[in-house]
């Protein structure tokens, strides 16, 4: 499981590296937020939630911190974009 953790977080952080996309409107966000949640732009709060959940259980710094402090630093970015995907998604469906 834990290879299976820096993997995913090697990843993760290859991918941010790519990415050197412009801001971009708030409507690109929303689809962004649910991205980053892996869910579809249909999905209820409840469904945002278990996602966000099971996001958060997976990609938390604690889970690494043992692992270095890159992957931990890895682990932090993620954590941040999955709370801002949730907060923003919370935002909108209310």
């Amino acid at each position: 499981v834990i290879i299976w953790i820096y993997r995913d977080l090697k990843q993760q952080l290859r991918n941010r590296d790519a990415q050197n996309a412009p801001k971009t409107t708030s409507k690109r966000a929303s689809t962004k937020a649910y991205e980053t949640l892996g869910i579809s732009p249909e999905a209820s709060m409840t469904e945002i939630k278990k996602a966000y959940q099971a996001l958060i259980q997976k990609y938390h710094p604690d889970r690494v911190a043992d692992m270095g402090p890159e992957l931990k630093d890895v682990a932090e970015a993620r954590t941040k974009e999955i709370n801002a995907a949730y907060e923003e998604l919370k935002r909108s469906h209310q």
